[in-house]
């Protein structure tokens, strides 16, 4: 019995970080050209700031940013970026900010950015 409960404790913890996880970007900096494409650039995809499979999808509709990526593990270190280092994202001042951090399996299935 206690193996038994031991396994499906185990396999419980495997799901849980199972799911897909979806970006939402609400807002982006008011000189962001129309029509731009927006990207993350992640410890995930070697810091790629151009990356087609880390594209963002626009939906005019809700005036919002996409982005769904499969399953992972630990944690991803990401920025926001159109694509290259000299458009990444900054502060108010347009000084560096740290890495956004999100912890698959822990995290919220949805991450509302900014």
């Amino acid at each position: 019995m206690k193996k038994l409960f031991s396994r499906l404790l185990s396999r419980l913890g495997r799901r849980r970080g199972a799911g897909p996880v979806t970006f939402r970007l609400t807002h982006v900096p008011a000189n962001t050209p129309a029509g731009a494409t927006i990207y993350l650039a992640s410890s995930r995809n070697g810091w790629t700031t151009d990356d087609p499979a880390y594209a963002f999808s626009f939906d005019p509709g809700t005036s919002s940013y996409t982005l769904t990526l499969a399953p992972g593990r630990g944690t991803l270190n990401y920025k926001i970026c159109r694509g290259s280092w000299p458009t990444i994202e900054t502060d108010a001042d347009n000084l560096a900010i740290p890495n956004r951090r999100y912890l698959f399996g822990l995290a919220p299935r949805e991450v509302p950015l900014q």
